[in-house]
């Protein structure tokens, strides 16, 4: 990002990106229509899998479950809209100066 030329062309992407492809309720759409052809094969495996793959395509914001139980059965659910509204979101709030982000780094490597 040192370089005004990358930058540049980096952004543009962005927020082509932005206007174009990640669009949550064009985003939004094609997942309810992925949805529809996969929730039979789901159904079939189990009432569980059911219920946790209607928790991840739902558009209804929802607390994730105590903990307890089984470990893997309780893990919280990911609502993929949920994180589509939002980092749809957070990106314009960087691209517009409002937000500076967060910056990820791995931890080093320890051989």
């Amino acid at each position: 990002m040192e370089v005004e030329a990358f930058r540049k062309l980096y952004r543009e992407s962005l927020e082509d990106y932005l206007a174009r492809l990640f669009v949550p309720e064009r985003l939004f759409r094609r997942m309810d229509d992925l949805a529809q052809l996969i929730r039979p094969a789901v159904a079939a495996e189990s009432a569980f899998r059911l219920a946790r793959f209607e928790r991840a395509v739902t558009d209804q914001w929802q607390d994730p479950p105590a903990r307890g139980g089984l470990q893997w059965a309780n893990y919280p659910v990911h609502q993929m809209k949920r994180f589509i509204q939002k980092r749809a979101h957070f990106v314009r709030q960087q691209l517009d100066g409002k937000s500076r982000g967060m910056i990820l780094q791995r931890p080093p490597r320890e051989w």
